[in-house]
Protein backbone atom coordinates (compact mmCIF):
# COMPACT_ATOMS: atom_id res chain seq x y z
CA UNK A 1 0.00 0.00 0.00
CA UNK A 2 2.97 2.35 0.33
CA UNK A 3 4.28 1.94 -3.22
CA UNK A 4 4.17 5.00 -5.40
CA UNK A 5 3.47 4.95 -9.13
CA UNK A 6 7.16 4.70 -10.03
CA UNK A 7 7.60 1.56 -7.93
CA UNK A 8 4.42 0.06 -9.41
CA UNK A 9 5.82 0.61 -12.93
CA UNK A 10 9.10 -1.05 -11.96
CA UNK A 11 7.28 -4.05 -10.52
CA UNK A 12 5.14 -4.38 -13.67
CA UNK A 13 8.27 -4.16 -15.86
CA UNK A 14 10.05 -6.74 -13.68
CA UNK A 15 7.13 -9.20 -13.94
CA UNK A 16 7.12 -8.77 -17.73
CA UNK A 17 10.91 -9.16 -17.96
CA UNK A 18 10.83 -12.33 -15.85
CA UNK A 19 7.87 -13.91 -17.68
CA UNK A 20 9.93 -15.95 -20.14
CA UNK A 21 12.97 -16.35 -17.89
CA UNK A 22 11.51 -18.11 -14.85
CA UNK A 23 9.32 -21.12 -14.27
CA UNK A 24 6.76 -19.35 -12.11
CA UNK A 25 6.01 -15.98 -10.62
CA UNK A 26 4.19 -15.16 -7.43
CA UNK A 27 3.23 -11.78 -6.07
CA UNK A 28 3.99 -11.64 -2.36
CA UNK A 29 2.55 -8.98 -0.13
CA UNK A 30 3.19 -8.62 3.57
CA UNK A 31 1.52 -6.71 6.29
CA UNK A 32 3.20 -4.37 8.63
CA UNK A 33 2.36 -1.15 10.32
CA UNK A 34 5.10 0.83 8.57
CA UNK A 35 6.83 0.70 5.19
CA UNK A 36 10.06 -0.33 6.94
CA UNK A 37 8.38 -3.26 8.65
CA UNK A 38 6.88 -4.44 5.36
CA UNK A 39 10.24 -4.12 3.60
CA UNK A 40 12.07 -6.06 6.30
CA UNK A 41 9.46 -8.83 6.22
CA UNK A 42 9.85 -9.15 2.44
CA UNK A 43 13.66 -9.18 2.68
CA UNK A 44 13.55 -11.93 5.29
CA UNK A 45 11.06 -13.94 3.24
CA UNK A 46 13.19 -13.57 0.10
CA UNK A 47 16.36 -14.62 1.91
CA UNK A 48 14.64 -17.67 3.38
CA UNK A 49 13.15 -18.65 0.01
CA UNK A 50 16.53 -18.28 -1.73
CA UNK A 51 18.23 -20.40 0.91
CA UNK A 52 15.56 -23.10 0.73
CA UNK A 53 15.74 -23.26 -3.07
CA UNK A 54 19.53 -23.57 -2.89
CA UNK A 55 19.17 -26.52 -0.51
CA UNK A 56 16.54 -28.22 -2.66
CA UNK A 57 18.42 -27.74 -5.94
CA UNK A 58 21.92 -28.13 -4.53
CA UNK A 59 23.01 -24.93 -6.27
CA UNK A 60 24.85 -21.93 -4.88
CA UNK A 61 22.36 -19.03 -4.82
CA UNK A 62 25.09 -16.51 -5.78
CA UNK A 63 26.06 -14.92 -8.10
CA UNK A 64 22.77 -14.24 -9.84
CA UNK A 65 23.57 -12.86 -13.28
CA UNK A 66 19.92 -12.23 -14.28
CA UNK A 67 19.41 -10.11 -11.17
CA UNK A 68 22.57 -8.13 -11.97
CA UNK A 69 21.12 -7.52 -15.46
CA UNK A 70 17.77 -6.54 -13.94
CA UNK A 71 19.42 -4.05 -11.57
CA UNK A 72 21.33 -2.48 -14.46
CA UNK A 73 18.11 -2.12 -16.46
CA UNK A 74 16.21 -0.63 -13.54
CA UNK A 75 19.00 1.89 -12.97
CA UNK A 76 18.55 3.29 -16.49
Amino acid sequence: PWDDARVARRMAWTRKWCADRVGAQHVVETGGETPLEGMLRLCCMGDCASFLVSIITGKDPTPVTPIDMLKAELAR
